[in-house]
Parts: C-alpha cells; sequence; structure tokens
C-alpha cells in the first residue's frame, strides 16, 4: 500500500519523528506507522543504527523548537542526547498537564495524547558540557565532519554511546552491583546524571577522565586503594574487556597516563592488561625499589620521607601490612647529592679499617659525617673527605716491612697498642693536618692501615691511663717470649696454665701476665720443641718416646687443638730418671745373661 502523500525528509529530521509526520499529513494514526516499514523509499537516508544507540519507548522534545520549526530533530531520538542540539536547554519526555510520559503512540507530533500542546512546555538551559556531548551524538549520527568534542570523532554513534554509558555510571559512583546495567536510560530521569558526568569527563578531555579517576579510586576502601582492580570499582576490567575495541585504545593510553603519574599502589609485570612500559613511567616507587636505587638503607628512606626530602604516600593492605611508595621525581633529585656519600661499609673498606672502629672514630675525625640512623652505625660520609685522605696516603713512599724496622702502622697500634678512641682519633687529625709526620706506606697494603708512623712520637699520644705497667706483658709479648706463635699463648692462657689479670685501657680492658709468672711457667713446663733442641732428635720422636714410657702431655693437637705439645717438667724428669734406672736394670740383666750362656758353653769341654 503507497501513501498519499510522501513529503520530504527535513535536514536533520529523526526517522520516528519523521513517520509521525507523514501519518499525520496522510490524516491517518499513530497505530499505521506500518504503513512505512523500513527499507521505504520515504526513510532512506536515514542511518542504520544499532538499537543501543537509539530511544524507542518514549519521546523527547525541545518545547521552543518545535514552536519554531514543527518537525522533530534526530538529536532528540538519540540515546543520551539530553539537550537541544539547536538552542541548547534540555530535552523534556513528561507532559506537566498529565504527568505522564510522552511517547510516539500519538496523533500529533507537537500534541499529547492527552491534546495537552507539547510547544508550551517550559524549560531551562543544559549545562555546556551536555549540550556539547549531545550535538557531538547527532554529528556522529550524520556522519558530520565536524564534532562539538574532538575526542568523539574517531567513534561510531554506537560506540560513542557505549562510552557514555561506561564513563556516566562508573563516574557517577551508583549504588548497585553491576553498574552498566542501567534500567529505563530512555528516561530523562535516569539518563541526565550519566549524560552530565561523561559530558564534563569528555570536554575537558584528559583531564576530566583523570579527575574522575582520582575520584573513584579516593572513594574506594582505603584497604582497597592499593590494588588497581579494586581501586577503581571495575572500570579497569571495563576499560580492558568492555571497551576491548583498538577503537578505545586513546582511552587506555590516558588510563596509562593516569597510573604513570599518580598510581602509588602495587603494579607487577604479572599484570597482563596494562603496558609494559606503564611500569616505566609510573611515578611512584616502593620505598624498597627507591632505596636500591640511591644505594642506602631502608631506614635511609624513611629519615629523608621524615625531613621533607622525598614525598611519600602509605598503603595499608587488608592482612594489615603497611607499605611506602616514594616520589621518583624527589629519587632522582636526591641522587645526584647521595652520589657524593659513602656508607660506613664503603669508607671502611677503602681506609682499611674495621666498620666498628672507624663508627666510633668518624665524629671525632669527619665532622661532616652523617648518622643516618636512629640507632646502630650507619653513617653517611662525605666522599671528598675520604678521596682526601686516601690521596695525603698514596704520596706517602711505599716500604717493604724490613724497610720500618722503626716504625709501625696503623693496622698494628689498633691491634697491639692500649690506644683509647681519642688518642687515636688525635694521632689522626695529627696525621691530616701534617702535624705528624709519617714514615710511609706498607708496601701491597691500602688505606689507614698501611701507614707507618715512627715509634719515637708515639708515646706522647697514649694517656696515663692507658699505659701498661711495669712487669706485665701483654699476650702477643708473652709469645715473643716463649717463642711461640700468638694462638698458641692465647691457648696456654686459656687453659689456666698462665694466670692474667684485667687492666683499663682507655675504654676496654685487656688481659695482662706478670712477668714472674712466665718465668714460673718455664720452670713448670716444658715444650716438646724444646727437648728436641735438647736430646738432637725431633719433636715427633721425643713425642713417642715419652708416650712409650708413660708421660702424657698437658697441652697438645690430640688434646685440646693447640699447636704446640706442652709437658709437666716435673713428669718429664721423672719418665727420665725412670727410664734410666729401666736401662741400668736391662743392662745387667743382658750382661748376666751372656755369663749364663758362656758358662753353660763351658761344660761340654770339661766334660771330655
Amino acid at each position: 500500500m503507497s501513501l498519499l502523500l510522501q513529503p520530504a525528509r527535513l535536514n536533520a529530521e529523526g526517522p520516528r519523528a519523521y513517520t509521525l509526520r507523514v501519518l499525520q499529513e496522510n490524516l491517518l494514526p499513530s497505530s499505521m506507522r506500518y504503513l512505512i516499514p523500513d527499507g521505504d523509499a520515504a526513510t532512506e537516508g536515514f542511518p542504520r543504527l544499532d538499537s543501543s544507540a537509539w530511544i524507542f519507548r518514549r519521546c523527547r522534545w525541545c518545547p521552543e523548537c518545535m514552536a519554531s520549526s514543527a518537525f522533530g530533530r534526530l538529536g532528540w531520538e538519540l540515546r543520551f542526547a539530553d539537550a537541544c542540539t539547536i538552542c541548547g536547554k534540555w530535552l523534556l519526555d513528561i507532559c506537566s498537564a498529565c504527568a505522564q510520559p510522552v511517547t510516539w503512540a500519538r496523533d500529533h507530533l507537537t500534541h499529547c495524547r492527552c491534546g495537552a500542546d507539547l510547544r508550551e512546555e517550559g524549560s531551562s538551559q543544559a549545562p555546556l558540557a551536555v549540550v556539547a556531548l549531545s550535538r557531538s551524538l547527532e554529528s556522529r549520527a550524520l556522519s558530520s565532519t565536524h564534532c562539538a568534542i574532538p575526542v568523539l570523532e574517531s567513534l561510531t554513534t554506537q560506540q560513542c554511546s557505549r562510552l557514555v554509558r561506561l564513563l556516566g555510571t562508573y563516574g557517577g559512583l551508583p549504588n548497585q552491583r553491576v553498574r552498566q546495567k542501567v534500567n529505563a536510560s530512555d528516561s530523562l530521569a535516569v539518563s541526565w546524571p550519566i549524560s552530565s558526568l561523561a559530558g564534563e569527563v569528555l570536554v575537558d578531555w584528559p583531564h576530566g577522565f583523570h579527575w574522575m579517576l582520582s575520584r573513584l579510586q579516593n572513594s574506594s576502601p582505603v584497604t582497597e586503594q592499593g590494588r588497581v582492580a579494586r581501586a577503581f570499582g571495575g572500570l579497569y576490567k571495563a576499560l580492558y574487556v568492555g571497551l576491548g575495541d583498538t577503537a578505545f585504545d586513546w582511552i587506555r593510553d590516558a588510563f596509562e597516563d593516569y597510573l604513570a603519574e599518580n598510581w602509588s599502589g602495587a603494579l607487577g609485570k604479572q599484570n597482563r592488561r596494562t603496558a609494559d612500559n606503564v611500569l616505566a613511567r609510573l611515578r611512584w616507587l616502593p620505598a624498597p625499589t627507591a632505596a636500591s636505587e640511591l644505594g642506602v638503607s631502608v631506614r635511609r628512606i624513611q629519615l629523608l620521607i621524615e625531613s621533607g626530602q622525598l614525598h611519600a604516600r602509605y598503603r595499608t593492605t587488608k592482612s594489615g601490612r603497611q607499605y611506602v611508595v616514594v616520589r621518583k621525581d624527589d629519587v632522582e633529585n636526591l641522587r645526584e647529592g647521595l652520589s657524593t656519600e659513602l656508607s660506613l661499609e664503603s669508607a671502611a673498606l677503602r681506609l682499611g679499617i674495621s666498620r666498628h672502629r672507624l663508627s666510633r672514630l668518624l665524629p671525632q675525625i669527619c665532622p661532616g659525617a652523617v648518622k643516618v640512623t636512629a640507632r646502630g652505625s650507619a653513617w653517611a660520609i662525605p666522599l671528598t673527605w675520604v678521596s682526601t685522605l686516601e690521596t695525603r696516603i698514596d704520596q706517602l713512599p711505599a716500604l717493604q716491612p724490613e724497610d720500618a724496622r722503626s716504625a709501625r702502622s696503623f693496622d698494628h697500634l689498633l691491634r697491639h697498642y692500649p690506644f683509647d678512641d681519642v688518642a687515636v682519633a688525635r694521632l689522626l687529625l695529627d696525621f691530616e693536618e701534617s702535624t705528624l709526620k709519617a714514615n710511609g706506606r706498607l708496601q701491597g697494603r691500602i688505606g689507614l692501615a698501611a701507614v707507618l708512623f715512627p715509634l719515637s712520637t708515639l708515646s706522647s699520644y697514649f694517656p696515663e691511663s692507658s699505659k701498661v705497667p711495669s712487669g706485665l706483658l701483654s699476650i702477643p709479648e708473652v709469645a715473643q717470649r716463649l717463642l711461640v706463635k700468638q694462638e698458641v699463648a692465647y691457648k696456654i692462657v686459656r687453659s689456666g696454665f698462665l694466670p692474667t689479670i684485667s687492666h683499663r685501657v682507655g675504654r676496654r680492658s685487656c688481659q695482662l701476665v706478670e712477668e714472674r709468672r712466665v718465668d714460673e711457667f718455664l720452670q713448670s713446663f716444658v715444650l716438646a720443641r724444646d727437648l728436641a733442641h735438647q736430646f738432637g732428635i725431633s719433636p715427633k720422636a721425643v713425642i713417642v718416646k715419652l708416650r712409650d714410657i708413660g708421660t702424657i702431655p698437658v697441652l697438645g693437637p690430640n688434646i685440646d687443638g693447640c699447636r704446640q705439645t706442652i709437658y709437666r717438667r716435673k713428669d718429664v724428669d721423672e719418665s727420665l730418671e725412670l727410664s734410666k734406672l729401666f736401662d741400668s736394670c736391662r743392662t745387667i740383666h743382658s750382661a748376666h745373661s751372656k755369663l749364663i750362656a758362656a758358662h753353660a758353653a763351658l761344660r761340654p769341654l770339661s766334660g771330655n
């Protein structure tokens, strides 16, 4: 059946408004719209859009524009285009006379089914962002090259509708489980909050989007703000799954830019959705990572945060574990400053002394050193101080041990001389200021440990309380008296054969031995080494001989691990006397046996 009148479609006229106008001009009721089926010549030229982009059940209109033009625009029939694309006022979808939604099931475009004139309704100006969004949706439906919101130019009308729904529902923080499943989105009461928020986000892209992401993250539970999938309430998955088309890559790029700039939670390489370059662009670093990059301890990072040199954020997980992240920019700014510092370990290694000793001396010899822990021995030491000291040491002549008999190395002084920290610090300061002249440095040694100081000047650095009283010997000096290694001397002392007395030297105590005790030891004990020299045989032969006659040593490798075998002199003397008696008896017995044998040999001769 063909219609009598087939008026031409007006520019930007909506398909349903055109259908109602055609029926009205042919004096047909709206129930006969089936006479204008899809594909009819009268409807050719209208955009073929997905059903999700159109509004079917309700009719929207602009009273002002309907009164001036008496036709319905295409933009009025698009979902989420809530403002008039001509005058910029809010569209209406409810008749104020009957308080019912206006539908397409009516006979006149300009009147409601109740007979009220829709052109007489009142409307107000819509926000600029909503107007721009409505005009953009209409221009995309009309395939126009101009778009009020430039970022939507590459999208189709259906894609624009999906994007607006996603931004408006997730950004609006509705109290529903599945945010994108919105009932009655063709109703203005439902759609205007969605279009308003989406319009604000898209008009000010990407800043509006970043504002929305920040709002979402801050509104999530504190325990979830460190996880991407939880912090953004499902938007994260929707961006990578729901909007997985390549046409939406620019939205994901903006999301990843936000993460790189603002994200301070966990984001590992196992996250397959975000690009690898996001990790490299993140503006926040975990505190342990920052400590590793700066070459300092995590405690030092905490001190830098407390001093305001590092900006930090604190996160607490559901399990109660707290972790800290710091700004990458601050870390980069600190890197150059910290490169002029050395840790205690590095400085001690370069100077050739122990960390413990250096940590005690630093407050006195290096005013520029800063302690970076509340407790313990961690320090930040100026590189210039260490380098200057190394340069001064390298300028000293290198000497062999035999060329330095009248001097002692700094390492030897620390090990064997009764210095306290004050005396050591004074000696080093005088060396730095060239008040104390060094003879040279030991060949093959590094740092301060190699510096050789003349014996003639060392006595002035001993405090009175640190000097060893006469008649007392240190353990190394005992070793020299006994002509044994120091470890043997220490083993003799620990075994109780050489009594010691405690003597305070500066801030420490040391064990000293009276000289008379050494003489008493030599009178009471004898080393297998000395017996071997006395008898002209090897120490091993002496040990075997004494063992055969039942003499047991008091110290030795098989007794307590001592490297020298030591006997009580009394036991050795008694054993040797007994050995001589046995040897005499054996000699007499041997002579008697020989006489008996000779007599027995003569008896047969006398019988003949």
